[in-house]
């Protein structure tokens, strides 16, 4: 399932829609670690879940008196973290592709580095074939 956020009505807030999402690609799934989870709170506004995390904890850090409510950081209508709504937001055939794109470039860059790896190597056996030289050659002079 996920949410969309409706225009926003007459008071100024967004309403959430739910809209049901078939089968899943591996590109999508990995979308939707939790590191980049999007979450919406009860008043319809969406967040980062990590961001949304870090303003809490920044708000009740910096809170004085031992108040425990959360407010939303735009609307500042009440929320509770345990009471969040998952957003699963599909990708696009582009984005699937990008993924996949980053992947194959992912898996060059390693091979790249290896073969980076050897080149240095060989360059570093060069150099101390080439001082060997130098020595042996001052030595004849």
């Amino acid at each position: 399932m996920f949410l969309l956020a409706d225009e926003e009505n007459s008071t100024g807030t967004n309403t959430p829609k739910k809209n049901a999402v078939g089968g899943l690609s591996r590109a999508e799934k990995y979308a939707m670690e939790e590191k980049d989870q999007v979450v919406a709170t009860k008043c319809g506004h969406m967040f980062h879940h990590g961001c949304l995390r870090s303003h809490v904890h920044q708000s009740l850090d910096g809170r004085s008196g031992g108040g425990t409510g959360l407010f939303c950081p735009i609307c500042t209508k009440p929320f509770a973290m345990n009471r969040l709504w998952k957003v699963i937001i599909p990708t696009t055939k582009a984005q699937r592709e990008r993924y996949e794109q980053f992947h194959l470039m992912k898996a060059q860059n390693s091979e790249m580095h290896q073969q980076l790896q050897g080149i240095r190597s060989k360059i570093a056996d060069a150099e101390k074939e080439l001082n060997k030289i130098k020595e042996d050659s001052e030595e004849c002079l």
